[in-house]
């Protein structure tokens, strides 16, 4: 992919990812709903290959970084897998609260 400023190719970016594996689950059910089996176990499985790479590459500990070299998050995509009931990411936004309220209370949030 194209980089930025800071030299990060945007598929290294979580909130990309975040995004592909939503969309995955939800075109997987939209083919479950047509009953098309073949096409939802396709899309499923994309999606949970590209759910286990952001666990994987994406994982620092108590939180979750942005990029390859970034340590902070824009992770809003967390807020469409809630808001669509699907909770792939539930223990990720736990983690990623705890995280940023433990930072909240330093100075300057640093």
């Amino acid at each position: 992919g194209s980089a930025d400023n800071n030299g990060t190719s945007v598929k290294d970016y979580a909130n990309l990812r975040i995004k592909s594996v939503i969309a995955m689950r939800m075109v997987a059910d939209i083919a479950k709903e047509k009953g098309n089996t073949s096409d939802e176990t396709t899309y499923r499985d994309m999606a949970s290959r590209w759910e286990k790479y952001f666990r994987d590459n994406y994982a620092a500990g108590d939180h979750y970084k942005q990029g390859s070299d970034v340590e902070w998050g824009q992770k809003y995509p967390l807020f469409y897998d809630k808001a669509l009931g699907l909770n792939i990411f539930s223990d990720v936004i736990s983690t990623e609260l705890s995280y940023y309220d433990k930072k909240s209370l330093q100075d300057y949030g640093m």
